[in-house]
């Protein structure tokens, strides 16, 4: 699996190297039409100083790890006030406080007409997780008297082997509809009430 997300890796390099020859292609093109005035602007802007961006990503870092352990230690006692169970909060609560950033973002640029962008947005994540974040847990598990396994329930795999199978139909003719929305919407809202009434 980790062999996976290093290929995953190397695919957003290649990405964003031939995203970036293309833009200086355009830049060359573009350049030749600007009055002088607009390109000396756009050769006067400088990029954001390296330390500067390192101690806010660390801020960052550690501003998430905090509210993650407020978050993790406030399962128990909302298991207990609400009555939920713990497979629900984990699979459906979670990942939604969790990833709000990323559903924000990604409807933002879906709304400027970017859903090809969008899309890599919301796959990127699932595949990081399941390539990358969850076999490093199996292995530092090996560490801690509480090991983590990647064994499913039927339930669970059903419901994952569903969302790969969805998610190509959905994205690979380039097009999306309301209608192909609202059926994902549906299919999750399903998954949400399976998951709400398994037992933890």
């Amino acid at each position: 699996m980790l062999l996976v997300y290093a290929m995953y890796l190397a695919l957003h390099v290649f990405h964003v190297r031939s995203e970036r020859r293309h833009l200086k292609e355009q830049e060359k093109i573009t350049e030749d039409e600007l009055p002088e005035v607009e390109a000396l602007k756009i050769e006067n802007q400088n990029p954001p100083k390296l330390w500067l961006a390192v101690l806010l990503l660390m801020i960052a870092t550690i501003g998430t790890a905090l509210n993650s352990e407020l978050l993790v230690g406030a399962i128990e006692p909302i298991t207990k006030q609400f009555g939920w169970s713990q497979v629900f909060i984990g699979l459906v609560i979670i990942p939604i406080v969790g990833n709000a950033t990323e559903h924000s973002s990604a409807l933002i640029i879906a709304l400027k007409d970017r859903v090809d962008l969008s899309m890599s947005i919301t796959a990127g994540s699932s595949i990081q997780v399941a390539t990358f974040v969850a076999p490093l847990l199996v292995l530092v598990s090996l560490f801690y008297p509480t090991r983590v396994n990647l064994v499913f329930q039927p339930l669970e795999l059903a419901i994952l082997g569903l969302a790969t199978i969805l998610f190509p139909l959905v994205s690979l003719d380039g097009e999306s509809t309301w209608l192909e929305g609202m059926q994902l919407l549906a299919v999750y809202l399903m998954a949400c009430v399976v998951f709400f009434f398994v037992p933890g």
